[in-house]
């Protein structure tokens, strides 16, 4: 299996920052990559609770832990009796934290696959009563030319809240400060967005990304600027971690199969600090 070593490519990994003071590292959602033995299975779980967005369905098998990284790989495969209706000619790949976070500061190091398939970091938790998302990003790394279609320069991050205790679809707006899909439907959703100058896409090299979550919403960082901010009131309960990759028809642009596989989404190393009980 192909792996991809960590070499020398113009930015040297960021060291460790103490984000606020009253902060600790939170072990259960950090993790280096530097494991021999692949991904850490007493912190990630390889199938985040669906299987996939069609057609792209999620194979373990595409969760690579070697070289330094994460390696999070779409591949192109013929469905067989065992994939459920809808999905056919790629894997993609996804995982999930088993520990859950409210609030905090969190820190990766990354870089994008180099295809229309996704590369994500994001947040999330759906208990049956509770039903909240946070997207860092969701980046690819093709331009779509199509109307609306997602182009590779761009960070967009996003806050879905899709149901909360005691509130109808109807009073998410006025209470989340957020927007219903059309139809009036969730998520009920607040967006920001960032371009990378002069056509640089986030395939090309690493970034640092970096999210401070508190009462009032989110501050998303990039190299060490603050580029994307969303305030939200709605953000109440503890979300897990996942890095992804998805196919997004209508949005990004789906490679052709013999074009795959592409580069991997590649992730250093995710950091995670919550504040200090009593602090």
């Amino acid at each position: 299996m192909l792996l991809f070593l960590r070499v020398n490519v113009g930015i040297l990994a960021a060291p460790m920052p103490t984000p606020l003071p009253g902060y600790e590292l939170n072990e259960l959602i950090s993790d280096e990559f530097n494991s021999d033995s692949g991904l850490n299975l007493t912190k990630w779980g390889p199938s985040p609770h669906w299987r996939g967005r069609q057609p792209g369905l999620f194979d373990p098998s595409n969760v690579v832990v070697g070289g330094g990284y994460l390696q999070l790989w779409a591949r192109a495969a013929k469905r067989n009796n065992s994939w459920p209706a809808g999905y056919d000619n790629y894997t993609t790949a996804a995982i999930h934290s088993f520990a859950t976070q409210q609030q905090g500061f969190f820190e990766i190091r990354w870089r994008s696959g180099s295809s229309g398939i996704s590369s994500s970091w994001w947040f999330h938790d759906n208990n049956g009563s509770s039903w909240t998302e946070i997207d860092v990003f969701e980046t690819t790394g093709q331009t779509n030319p199509e109307k609306y279609g997602a182009n590779a320069s761009t960070l967009p991050s996003h806050v879905h809240v899709f149901e909360l205790p005691g509130t109808s679809v109807a009073g998410l707006p006025q209470k989340c400060d957020c927007k219903l899909s059309p139809g009036g439907t969730t998520p009920c959703s607040k967006p920001a967005s960032f371009s990378l100058p002069n056509g640089a896409t986030f395939a090309q090299r690493f970034h640092v990304a970096q999210l401070n979550w508190t009462e009032a919403g989110v501050a998303i960082y990039l190299d060490g600027n603050l580029v994307n901010t969303i305030t939200s009131p709605c953000l109440l309960q503890p979300l897990g971690m996942d890095f992804d990759r998805e196919t997004m028809p209508g949005w990004m642009m789906l490679p052709s199969p013999e074009s795959l596989p592409d580069n991997p989404f590649l992730v250093d190393y995710v950091r995670s600090w919550k504040k200090v009980s009593g602090k």
